[in-house]
């Protein structure tokens, strides 16, 4: 017979579950990867304002910080012997919750934008920090500050990045 404790324990299960540690850069297959050696990296921000990114960051360092987030997982994924490729990203959406915002299941915070290669086409990535948000009061005490919350949503979007352009469009 399924009792409060069963129902409880089931929920603290699926609870640690969802916190698992995400997949890192070092793990993926690189027999999975395209051949490729990114030369060159542009960031485009352009349609992002300050008002998107609030107090997490100033709009004029914006375009820096990604780029030093997303270069290393491009660098790191690179062979030498690969086609040689410029990446092009372009931001169209920067979404930071407020830690109030943050206690409504399904809401995260979130950057958007388009990546284009010199051998691709151009592919829409969307990227979060993959921090599981816990409905209600306990959500909002728990949430990360803006600047945090901004940094965990940058570093998804930058391994969303680094995975569009290196994974095979079946893998994606």
């Amino acid at each position: 017979m399924i009792n409060r404790r069963h129902i409880l324990g089931a929920g603290l299960i699926a609870l640690l579950a969802a916190c698992a540690p995400s997949a890192n850069d070092e793990v993926l297959d690189r027999a999975a990867q395209l051949p490729l050696n990114v030369t060159a990296v542009s960031i485009d921000t352009s349609a992002i304002t300050q008002e998107m990114l609030g107090e997490a960051l100033a709009l004029s360092e914006l375009e820096a910080d990604l780029e030093n987030r997303i270069e290393p997982r491009l660098a790191a994924r690179s062979s030498e012997a690969g086609e040689e490729i410029m990446v092009l990203v372009t931001l169209t959406d920067v979404t930071l919750i407020s830690q109030i915002a943050g206690a409504v299941p399904g809401l995260k915070s979130r950057i958007e934008g388009n990546v284009t290669t010199t051998s691709a086409g151009a592919q829409a990535v969307n990227g979060s920090s993959g921090r599981v948000r816990v409905p209600g009061v306990l959500g909002i005490v728990t949430a990360p500050d803006r600047a945090t919350d901004y940094s965990e949503t940058a570093n998804g979007f930058a391994t969303a990045i680094a995975d569009a352009v290196f994974l095979r469009p079946d893998q994606n």
